[in-house]
C-alpha cells in the first residue's frame, strides 16, 4: 500500500509539474513579431493591377482567393475549408443569363432582354401553375390605410405590379415610399411565388445582339430568394390590355376582378457566379471545439467598365490591408514556442462589398464542427495621417468584454486607443453578421484624434472605393500597419488561452 501510494503520489506530483509549466508557458510564450516586410508583400500581391480589382465572383478574386491559400499552404496551417481544402464556395446573387431565356405566358413567348428585365429567377425550367393577380402598386402599409392586398388571395401566385416609377404619388399619402425590393418583400410576405413589375411601352428599349448580359444584383441580399421570380416586363401597358384588360397602370387599389388564369412557364438559361471564402485552422489543445474566426474580406469593386488610365479598384486599404494583417497574425501565431489552447480559424471572405454575403454564408453553413466564441473582424488598417501617433478604434468593442481585451493588447505596445466617433461602422463589415448571430465580435480599425477627425476623413474620402486606393498613392503607412497587426496578434492569443469564453 505504502509503495502503491508513493507511486501515485509521484505521478500526481508530476502531472502537476506538467500542469504548472503547461500554464507558465502559455502566459510567456507570444506569438513571434510580425514582420513589415511581409505586410508589404502581401499588400502588394492582392492590391497589384493583375488581381483586377478583386470583385468576387471574377478572375481576379480567384486569383486573389489562390494566393491566400497557397500562402496558407506555405505556412503549414490545416485547410479548414469544404472537402479537406482551404476554399469554401457559394454562389452569388448575380449572374450571366443567356438570350436563350424566356417566359411563357399561355402560348405567347417573352424574350430575354428585350421583352423583360431579371431581378430574381429560379434557374433552368420552372412552371407557375396557379395563375397571376393583378395587385396595384402593390403596397402593404395597412398602418398607413394603404393597402393594395386588401381582401386578395395572392398565395403561390405571381402578383402582377406597376413599378414606382411610374406611380401617380398624389393618390395616396406622401409617407408612403417603396422601392422595387420593397414591393418584392411585400409580396413575398404575402405568399406570392414572385413578382411581375411593369414598365410603360414609352420606354426606349436599346438593341440586344449579344449572347448574355449580367442580370441585376436580386432585390434583397438578406433574404434567399432563389425560388422567387422577380421580373420586369418592358411593355407594361400591352400585358395590361392582353391579361387584365378592366385594369390601367394608374391603379393604386385594383379593380375586381383581379384574377388571370393563365398558366406560365419560364426558362432561364444561367452561368451563376461563384465566390470563394478562404479558410485555415491552428487546432488548439484545451478547448480544440472553441473557435476564434479571424476574418477579412478580400474583395474589392473589380474595374471600371468605362476603361481609363486607372480603371482598376486596387483596394490597397480596403482590404488588402487586412487580409496581410490576418495573413501575418496566421504566421506569428503558428510560430509561437506552443498551440493556443483555443482553435483559431483565420478566414479571408468574399463577397463582402456585396452585402457580407461571404461572412453570412460561413456563419449559416460553418466548415468547422464547435462552437465559435469571438469573432476578430480586420478591415482597413494602416491609415493614418502623417506624422501623427498610430491609433486604433475598437468598433463594438462595448457589446462584449472583447474590448478591454484588445484595449490592453494595444496599449501595451504604446498604442492609443482612439474614440468610437463613428459606432453604426460596426454594421457595414463582416463582424456585424456574427453579432447578429449571437457570437461576442469587433471590429479593430485605424482610429484618429479627434482633433483630426476632420482632416483625416476628408483624406480617407479621396481614396475609400476609388482606383487611388493602391500602393505609392493611398495613405498606408506599413509601420502603423505592423504596431496594428502585433496588437491584434497579441489580443487574439489572449483570447485564445483565456480559462472562460467571451461573453
Amino acid at each position: 500500500m505504502i509503495k502503491k501510494f508513493g507511486k501515485e503520489k509521484y505521478r500526481y506530483g508530476q502531472q502537476l509539474g506538467i500542469a504548472i509549466l503547461s500554464l507558465m508557458s502559455v502566459s510567456e510564450a507570444a506569438p513571434v513579431q510580425i514582420e513589415t516586410r511581409l505586410l508589404w508583400q502581401h499588400v502588394s500581391a492582392l492590391a497589384a493591377d493583375s488581381m483586377q480589382g478583386r470583385e468576387a465572383g471574377t478572375a481576379g478574386e480567384r486569383m486573389a482567393a489562390g494566393y491566400v491559400g497557397l500562402t496558407f499552404e506555405h505556412m503549414g496551417l490545416k485547410p479548414a475549408g469544404d472537402l479537406n481544402s482551404y476554399f469554401q464556395k457559394f454562389g452569388l446573387n448575380h449572374a450571366n443569363y443567356y438570350s436563350t431565356s424566356y417566359i411563357v405566358f399561355n402560348n405567347d413567348t417573352l424574350r430575354y432582354p428585350r421583352e423583360f428585365s431579371i431581378f430574381s429567377v429560379p434557374i433552368g425550367y420552372h412552371d407557375w401553375p396557379n395563375g397571376m393577380v393583378f395587385v396595384g402598386y402593390g403596397i402593404h402599409r395597412p398602418d398607413l390605410k394603404v393597402n393594395s392586398y386588401d381582401g386578395l388571395d395572392v398565395k403561390n401566385r405571381l402578383v402582377v405590379i406597376v413599378s414606382p416609377e411610374y406611380w401617380d404619388t398624389k393618390s395616396f399619402p406622401p409617407a408612403v415610399e417603396a422601392k422595387k425590393g420593397d414591393l418584392a418583400d411585400w409580396a413575398q410576405e404575402q405568399g406570392a411565388a414572385g413578382a411581375i413589375l411593369l414598365s410603360q411601352s414609352t420606354v426606349t428599349v436599346r438593341p440586344w445582339n449579344g449572347e448574355r448580359r449580367l442580370a441585376a444584383i436580386l432585390y434583397n441580399n438578406s433574404k434567399d430568394t432563389s425560388d422567387f421570380f422577380c421580373v420586369k416586363i418592358t411593355d407594361g401597358e400591352q400585358f395590361l390590355n392582353k391579361y387584365f384588360p378592366n385594369q390601367s397602370m394608374s391603379t393604386l387599389i385594383p379593380n375586381r376582378p383581379t384574377n388571370s388564369q393563365i398558366p406560365v412557364s419560364s426558362y432561364m438559361d444561367v452561368e451563376p457566379h461563384i465566390a470563394t471564402n478562404v479558410l485555415a485552422i491552428i487546432e488548439g489543445t484545451e478547448f480544440k471545439k472553441e473557435f476564434i474566426v479571424v476574418t477579412a474580406h478580400l474583395d474589392h469593386l473589380g474595374a471600371s467598365r468605362l476603361g481609363g488610365l486607372d480603371s482598376v479598384y486596387n483596394g490597397a486599404l480596403d482590404n488588402a490591408s487586412g487580409v496581410a494583417s490576418i495573413l501575418e497574425i496566421a504566421r506569428s501565431i503558428s510560430r509561437s514556442k506552443i498551440r493556443p489552447r483555443r482553435s483559431i480559424v483565420f478566414l479571408a471572405t468574399s463577397a463582402e462589398e456585396k452585402g457580407l454575403l461571404g461572412a453570412r454564408h460561413f456563419v449559416n453553413q460553418p466548415t468547422i464542427l464547435g462552437e465559435i466564441v469571438a469573432n476578430v473582424n480586420i478591415d482597413v488598417l494602416g491609415f493614418a495621417l502623417d506624422g501623427k501617433q498610430s491609433r486604433m478604434t475598437l468598433l463594438g468593442g462595448e457589446y462584449s468584454d472583447l474590448g478591454g481585451t484588445f484595449e490592453s493588447s494595444a496599449r501595451k505596445l504604446g498604442l492609443k486607443i482612439a474614440p468610437n466617433l463613428f459606432p453604426s461602422y460596426f454594421t457595414k463589415s463582416d463582424s456585424y453578421v456574427f453579432a447578429k448571430a449571437g457570437i461576442p465580435s469587433i471590429f479593430p480599425g485605424s482610429g484618429l484624434d479627434t482633433g483630426d477627425l476632420m482632416d483625416g476623413f476628408e483624406l480617407f474620402k479621396k481614396y475609400y472605393h476609388k482606383p487611388s486606393d493602391e500602393l505609392g498613392r493611398t495613405p498606408l503607412d506599413f509601420e502603423v500597419l505592423r504596431q496594428q497587426t502585433q496588437a491584434i496578434a497579441n489580443g487574439v492569443w489572449e483570447l485564445a488561452n483565456r480559462d472562460d469564453k467571451p461573453k
